[in-house]
């Protein structure tokens, strides 16, 4: 290496040499006499020729050798480290599919969180209402695609989509430790954890605190009590109780809150499919009564079979209606709708019942059978039932979370706790058929609900059930 670096020099310092000579014999020709100006002697030319020559010669080398050095010096660098050749991070997006639409900025927050601290995971939250939900969600599990973490509710719904194969089974995952055993078995078939309720829920009758001690009205504690609130409410000319009868989900809700005050048989609905009971006996009869006698005397509000779900909300939260009529996982949706509104809820004392509050698992999340983000998925539904994030959306929406030890504060949420915590599990949710929890009992309810005669509803009730032809395995 050394006596080629000392040959290039040699050769460079000659090179110079020889240009330094011939531009010294160039000015010396420039000098001589008997020249006229703008001519050129031969000696002149060659001359200039020659230092040309060895110009770009020396050019020539230069670039060579400076090649050579380049050459030499990326020879001896040393190696790049791992860190600079590394590829970037691989991002993995991850689907959260849902319909509680008065849930999205919570969501948001407990997503951002959950972003911060997995900065490789992108969750795309997308909602859809509850009546849009459930036809999308189906086309999605029968595609095999476009599903990671989702949510269905406990009962019949759970078990449609358990029949399409839709869930992961969750056994043994850890977080499981620290959730309810009560609740967790509202998710489970076949010995196995598919869905977990986030919180527990139960319906009941909200009201306006400020009207009833406007109008001088205490909450009920017997039938005749709640039938003389609602009239004084009609006489002021409000609204009495909002519902929302145009979304058939929300017809099931009068049901079960009557029906949990009749019977406490939680194999109620399996006894319907098999057969072993009727619509047409007493509990139901009994069931449906009170919300024909309230549809009798005018105390739905106006057009209550036209009203959506979200706009019975409004009704409530802007003051029209003095009630409504809704579960304890509303309060979000109510406060969002009117922040500064003094409401709370109470069980409605149906006659002759056993006035208590049916507590229900309400929305499940899951993970979808065939996600290709298996790991990101159980990392999400880890993070969301921790003890601190279940606080964080417990306080927020005012729902009783399934996480034992999270501690919440919402002074008005740990009131409607304290009813629901003296209640009982509604049948309704030990239903594996939504073709009777839902359609027929949906249907039912509504015709109640607008008055129509009893026997008759569930004469049809039977009759439609008997033509499902349902087998009960056993």
């Amino acid at each position: 290496m050394f006596r080629k670096e000392l040959k290039t020099a040699s050769k460079k310092a000659l090179l110079v040499s020889l240009s330094i000579v011939l531009v010294a014999a160039m000015l010396a020709g420039c000098g001589g006499g008997g020249q006229t100006a703008g001519t050129t002697s031969v000696a002149q030319t060659a001359a200039t020729t020659a230092a040309q020559e060895v110009t770009t010669a020396a050019a020539q080398d230069a670039t060579t050798a400076a090649q050579q050095d380049a050459t030499t010096a990326a020879q001896t660098e040393p190696p790049a480290t791992a860190a600079q050749t590394e590829p970037p991070a691989t991002i993995t997006d991850l689907s959260f599919f849902h319909w509680k639409g008065e849930e999205r900025d919570t969501w948001a927050k407990i997503i951002e969180m959950f972003e911060n601290e997995n900065p490789n995971i992108r969750v795309h939250m997308e909602i859809l209402p509850e009546d849009q939900y459930y036809t999308t969600l189906q086309a999605r599990v029968m595609a095999g695609e476009g599903l990671d973490v989702f949510m269905v509710n406990p009962g019949s719904r759970f078990a449609t989509f358990l029949r399409a194969d839709a869930f992961m089974d969750l056994t043994g995952q850890p977080f499981l430790d620290e959730l309810s055993p009560v609740y967790l078995s509202s998710g489970q078939a076949n010995g196995k954890q598919y869905i977990i309720p986030l919180s527990k829920s139960f319906v009941g009758f909200f009201y306006n605190k400020t009207v009833f001690s406007d109008l001088g009205l205490t909450v009920p504690e017997t039938w005749d009590d709640f039938l003389a609130v609602c009239e004084a409410i009609k006489q002021s000319g409000m609204d009495v109780v909002s519902t929302g009868m145009a979304d058939s989900f929300t017809s099931t809700w009068p049901w079960i809150e009557s029906l949990v005050q009749y019977t406490d048989d939680l194999d109620l609905y399996p006894k319907l499919a098999r057969g072993d009971m009727k619509f047409t006996d007493e509990v139901f009869y009994n069931t449906l009564a009170p919300l024909q006698e309230m549809a009798t005397k005018g105390y739905w509000q106006s057009n209550a079979s036209g009203t959506k779900y979200d706009t019975s909300i409004t009704l409530f939260a802007t003051g029209r209606a003095a009630m409504h009529n809704n579960g304890t996982w509303a309060i979000g949706a109510i406060r969002q709708a009117n922040p500064d509104l003094d409401f709370s809820i109470f069980v409605p004392p149906f006659p002759n019942g056993q006035h208590v509050a049916g507590v229900a698992p309400a929305q499940a999340p899951c993970v979808f059978s065939k996600t290709k983000n298996v790991d990101e998925s159980l990392k999400f539904m880890s993070y969301i039932f921790s003890k601190d994030i279940m606080e964080i959306y417990g306080n927020e929406t005012g729902q009783e979370v399934t996480n034992v030890n999270s501690v919440l504060t919402d002074s008005q949420m740990m009131e409607m706790a304290a009813i629901g915590n003296s209640g009982q599990i509604y049948p309704h949710y030990f239903s594996l058929w939504s073709q009777i929890d839902q359609d027929i009992v949906s249907e039912i309810t509504t015709r109640a609900m607008l008055g129509e005669d009893l026997d008759e509803i569930l004469r049809d009730g039977q009759t439609r059930l008997e033509s499902l032809n349902i087998e009960v395995e056993d």
